[in-house]
């Protein structure tokens, strides 16, 4: 969004300064405050935990941005990303092309400081349909045949669009600030949505303007409508036909709560045993001392009055001040005989579980 934000206040200036009015600044200032508003409480709890209204963990910041940067180093995360899509047909050939350009240009494509947690650079996967990994090699060639077209064609064409440069030049301006930010992940591709999205303004325009690109989109249609519905019909976590290569073992007529584990199947036994307990003890506070994934055992709860509190943390959000209260029972993804909170003793009433206990006070 920064660069259409950007964009937009110049804008609002521009129309202010023209008009000699300040009502378009006092709107926009307006719509703005409006949107942080909603924000005030992540802001002022970041501030509280780490004097930062961004994020609350320097160590994750870290592992999500580059920590340095250059042109070669853009050059070289723009490259990676851009092959996460360009899967089947073409995705060896352009993976040896890839790993060819980072020799040419003097850059590891391993390189630590660029990948996220050092992950080794992987190509797009073919035929797969797992959500963090599909490709979109069909749409990301229009949109770059797009591009070129747009731009050679403002540089060299008597008739030129300032409109369709701009639209060019956000869309070039978030891929930038998307590369020169964040550290090359495997499942990018999903990130990359957004810009996929508005993507098809360029292509729309470069229809308008030669028959021949219309053609190619023409031909394109068809790929592009195969693509959705087999991804669609054969998505790997939520699929409408279950598949042995594509999906995980899940029918469409699964119960919802068995959705939730598609990525994690060998949690969801454990799990429904825990929430079933849970729902047997009807209490009114829970003491959480889980590492990850409380909302599967909490999503029916919406509307309930059930208190959830957090013990023993052990990160830094610690800091954070809470009521030392008791708690009715403890859902915990460590396992133990017995947690003592507050002088209380809870007994674990799952010993035989490898990956979530639930304990209960002593009687």
């Amino acid at each position: 969004m920064a660069p259409i934000l950007v964009l937009y206040g110049f804008h609002i200036l521009s129309v202010s300064l023209k008009d000699k009015s300040v009502k378009p600044i006092g709107l926009a200032t307006l719509a703005m405050v409006l949107a942080l508003s909603l924000n005030v409480k992540h802001y002022s709890r970041n501030y509280a935990v780490n004097k930062s209204f961004l994020n609350i963990d320097d160590a994750e910041v870290k592992a999500y941005a580059n920590e340095t940067m250059n042109g070669k180093l853009l050059l070289s995360n723009l490259i990676k990303n851009s092959g996460l899509h360009l899967g089947y047909p073409i995705e060896k050939k352009c993976d040896s092309i890839i790993r060819n350009a980072h020799k040419a240009i003097g850059v590891s494509i391993d390189d630590k400081r660029l990948n996220y947690l050092g992950v080794p650079y992987q190509s797009a996967r073919a035929a797969v349909t797992h959500e963090d990994y599909v490709t979109n090699t069909v749409h990301f060639i229009l949109w770059a045949l797009a591009f070129s077209f747009l731009v050679f064609h403002f540089l060299f064409s008597k008739t030129r669009n300032k409109t369709e440069m701009i639209i060019v030049i956000v869309l070039v301006a978030q891929i930038l600030l998307f590369t020169g930010y964040l550290k090359w992940q495997p499942w990018h591709t999903r990130l990359h949505i957004p810009i996929f999205i508005l993507s098809i303004i360029p292509i729309i325009l470069a229809c308008q303007k030669a028959k021949w690109f219309k053609g190619i989109v023409g031909f394109s249609t068809p790929l592009l409508l195969y693509s959705f519905m087999f991804y669609f019909v054969y998505n790997n976590l939520r699929p409408i036909q279950n598949n042995p290569v594509y999906t995980k073992n899940l029918r469409i007529d699964d119960n919802r709560f068995k959705k939730y584990f598609a990525n994690q199947p060998q949690l969801y036994t454990e799990y429904k045993v825990v929430l079933e307990e849970l729902y047997d003890a009807n209490p009114k506070t829970v003491g959480l001392k889980m590492m990850d994934w409380e909302y599967p055992l909490f999503n029916a709860y919406y509307y309930d009055q059930l208190q959830l509190v957090a013990i023993d943390v052990n990160n830094n959000t610690g800091i954070l001040k809470q009521e030392n209260q008791s708690v009715d029972l403890i859902i915990s993804t460590s396992n133990s005989p017995e947690i003592m909170y507050n002088g209380i003793k809870y007994s674990n009433q799952n010993s035989n579980h490898l990956y979530i206990w639930l304990y209960k006070k002593e009687p």
